[in-house]
């Protein structure tokens, strides 16, 4: 594994997590709530701030998924430098700004 892949490790898994939560029409607060967890929880994974497997495991039933697939989701997301760009360009879409922040995430 080269230095930083797991960084974008992080950020892959919190796409996963995102789009399988959109995909249920559950908010972040409702995950929580299903899962166990906090939203602050919730909102940490989604930014690849940070995951722990306990957490992940429990987001995973809450949606109904395996964790396996949530793994298998996150390694066909693009490199981060590709979600970093598409949550600038739905940033400015839906608030008007131009998303500047380049915040880099872990995973450990």
């Amino acid at each position: 594994m080269k230095q930083g892949e797991h960084r974008d490790l992080g950020l892959r898994v919190g796409v996963a997590v995102r789009r399988y939560r959109e995909r249920a029409g559950l908010t972040q607060k409702d995950l929580a709530r299903k899962a166990l967890v906090t939203q602050a929880e919730v909102s940490l994974i989604e930014s690849g701030d940070r995951c722990s497997l306990r957490t992940l495991d429990e987001v995973s039933r809450a949606l109904n998924t395996r964790l396996s697939d949530i793994i298998r989701f996150a390694e066909d997301v693009p490199d981060a430098a590709t979600v970093v760009a598409e949550a600038r360009r739905f940033a400015k879409a839906y608030s008007g700004t131009t998303g500047t922040s380049t915040r880099q995430t872990v995973c450990p």
